[in-house]
């Protein structure tokens, strides 16, 4: 139902709207922007399209600036135009915001606008639309009017003045360009003339021409150099040490010395000399002549190889010097080519420099004379693609497109409202929820009361989760009726839970209203069809079975546990009902809580089980404490929950209770649940062969 009001009421409102609309004329004008560069004569050839997209967005803000909007209106007078100036709802209090954001805030030059100009701006930007087409470089520019006529001609005036003022804009620039590289060309003239003097005087003093032919060759000349000096270097470095080695008396280990065939022979010569001068002066004696012989050619052996060696010594001092020598002259050589190769640079820097400043000269020349073309042509990147045109048709309202939205809207609306109602709807309404989110399965399902049967599926869906008045006897005014059975089945299952006799079931519930009473007397006169049944009703707060059965209750529970009546006088036999008999409340405590309590009731319980077969408590919902104490006492207890009220929360709750204290739970009833809503048609079943 709320579905299809939301269907239908947007696409009413949809509709309706549709019909107070008026008619509106959009005609379109589109503009090109090209990328900087593009046009004729101009300056920006060397600007990337990659800015493309930044250049398009940006004239898109340009468009729709206050400047050209107020141009715009001054030009064609809408500030005189009822249409743009008909004042809205809201308008004085956008009078009364702009007057206190703006007090005071005027600065000198800015453009002040009469309240009808203000008026007819504030139209003006809402009924314009600037769009790009895509990621092309095409703009689309609309404006909407109740006459055709006033649409065209401000679309074209605004792509008009814009395409004028972009062109104002960009002639303002390149004339504070040219004058500005104007003089910045005369700087750079002065610089160019004062670096090409500094050049011209340095050749002169120098007598360098052109260096380009000779860097090669004289790169090549200072490697070669540079190459003999450590040469050069390395040889006295060399002499210097052999001729330490000399002065340290070390001769023998020089290479020239170790490595010299006559000096080695000589003397292995005068080893062998002096060993046997040695042998025959230990055998001859000093004067014997052949010893004097052997001292002999050991001097003249001794003479000749000092001779060898201090000839070897003045080569290696004469290779020194010259090594010196040659180490002098390469390093005056290089100082000279260092003092030419600081020519040679300062000479490449002031030709830098020189012509560095020529080529920048020709380029601002050459930038000056593109900008004083540039500033003499029109040309410009920005051009009309397509002027708007008188519209014969008006653009909007397009009737089969709003009813669509409204039709669209109402579905999605719909929908939404269902999965709202779904998500926030923590009820039980099915047994498999019951199975699968609380973890048992139902001991049974009781149906909606009766008076509903024929009612439309929506109204039975909305009275199943209300609460509903106690006291209904139908098991015996429709004893074939749905909820009947439901209860039959439900005592069936009792049965089947006590093989041996008596029994005592407490019947109890969430929360009131879930039908705990009419299930109590209802399961009551089931099961006085298989034996003595008394009802008791336990439920000091709100007491029904007297009412129901239309019995007096002077005397009733309360009045036995309190003495003040005998069991006997205080059980009422039903003649209508063989077999059942109440025990009604009777005269209301006044602390319900402590009167539950008292040990005296299970005195009284004891003796209901030798008087009955089955006793049915009608007990408080087990909100209350009294609930719960009774609930030790019986044999069983059944857990009454309302069909799309009782939630899954609640219930998890109620059987965390009921574990807490020790309860013996029978199982859990569904009651008041529609029958509609349910996958089978166990219901509808009973109800035929009610027909039938």
């Amino acid at each position: 139902m709320l579905f299809a009001a939301a269907i239908f009421s947007l696409a009413a409102f949809a509709t309706m709207i549709m019909g107070i609309w008026w008619p509106r004329y959009a005609p379109q004008a589109s503009i090109e922007v090209d990328p900087p560069g593009q046009e004729a004569f101009s300056m920006d050839r060397s600007v990337s399209a990659a800015s493309d997209p930044d250049l398009v967005e940006t004239q898109v803000e340009r468009l729709q600036d206050d400047d050209l909007a107020i141009a715009v209106i001054r030009e064609l007078h809408l500030d005189q135009n009822k249409e743009l100036t008909a004042p809205h709802w809201y308008a004085p209090l956008l009078r009364i915001f702009k007057h206190h954001a703006a007090a005071g805030n005027i600065r000198p030059g800015e453009i002040v606008l009469t309240s009808a100009e203000s008026a007819a701006l504030n139209s003006f930007q809402q009924r314009l639309s600037v769009d790009r087409t895509g990621n092309s470089r095409l703009i689309t520019v609309s404006f909407w009017s109740e006459d055709p006529h006033v649409a065209a001609e401000v679309t074209n005036v605004l792509v008009r003045n814009f395409i004028e003022q972009y062109y104002k804009s960009r002639y303002d620039a390149v004339m504070q360009s040219s004058e500005w590289l104007s003089r910045q060309l005369e700087d750079i003239r002065q610089k160019m003339e004062q670096s090409s003097g500094a050049l011209a005087r340095y050749q002169k003093v120098t007598g360098i021409t052109d260096i380009d032919d000779k860097q090669s060759t004289f790169t090549q000349r200072v490697a070669d150099v540079n190459h003999q000096l450590t040469q050069a270097e390395t040889d006295e470095i060399q002499a210097e040490a052999y001729l330490n080695r000399v002065q340290l008396g070390q001769e023998d280990s020089l290479p020239q010395v170790r490595d010299n065939l006559l000096i080695q022979a000589l003397k292995q010569r005068l080893a062998d000399a002096r060993a046997a001068l040695s042998q025959d002066a230990a055998v001859y004696g000093a004067n014997h002549p052949q010893v004097q012989e052997l001292q002999s050619r050991v001097k003249e052996l001794e003479t000749t190889t000092g001779k060898e060696e201090k000839s070897i010594v003045e080569s290696l001092r004469t290779s020194y010097a010259a090594a010196t020598a040659r180490k002098k002259m390469i390093t005056g050589q290089m100082n000279d080519m260092i003092d030419e190769m600081n020519k040679m640079s300062q000479y490449s820097e002031l030709k830098k420099t020189a012509q560095t400043n020529t080529d920048l000269y020709n380029a601002l020349y050459q930038r000056v004379k593109e900008a004083g073309i540039s500033a003499a042509s029109k040309s410009s990147n920005i051009t009309v693609g397509g002027q708007a045109r008188v519209l014969d048709q008006p653009t909007s309202p397009h009737v089969a497109l709003n009813l669509a939205i409204g039709l669209f809207l109402g579905l999605l609306g719909g929908v939404v409202l269902v999965f709202v109602r779904e998500g926030l709807d923590d009820s039980i309404r099915t047994p498999e929820e019951l199975k699968y989110q609380i973890g048992t399965t139902p001991l049974a399902i009781v149906p909606l009361a009766p008076g509903n049967g024929n009612a439309p599926p929506f109204w039975r869906r909305l009275r199943a989760g209300m609460v509903e008045l106690p006291g209904q006897k139908f098991l015996l005014d429709r004893p074939l009726s749905p909820e009947a059975e439901a209860v039959r089945a439900l005592a069936a299952s009792i049965l089947l839970s006590y093989n041996c006799r008596p029994a005592v079931v407490m019947i109890t519930s969430l929360s009131p209203g879930d039908g705990k009473t009419t299930l109590a007397i209802n399961v009551a006169i089931a099961l006085s069809e298989q034996g003595k049944t008394c009802l008791v009703d336990a439920d000091v707060r709100k007491p029904m079975i007297a009412k129901a059965f239309a019995i007096d209750e002077k005397h009733g529970l309360a009045d036995v546990i309190s003495g003040a009546a005998t069991l006997q006088n205080a059980v009422h036999a039903l003649p209508s009902v063989p077999g059942l008999s109440v025990l009604p409340i009777g005269t209301a405590p006044e602390n319900p809580g402590a009167f539950v309590v008292s040990s005296k009731i299970q005195e009284l319980v004891q003796e209901l089980r030798q008087r009955f077969d089955f006793i049915v408590v009608d007990s408080p919902p087990l909100g209350f404490a009294d609930a719960r104490f009774l609930s030790r006492l019986v044999d069983g207890l059944v857990l009454v929950g309302r069909w799309g009220r009782t939630t899954r929360q609640a219930m998890l709750r109620s059987l965390d209770v009921l574990d807490e204290v020790g309860a013996p739970l029978l199982g859990i009833v569904l009651n008041g649940v529609d029958a509609s809503s349910l996958e089978y048609d166990y219901f509808n079943y009973t109800s035929a062969a009610k027909a039938r």
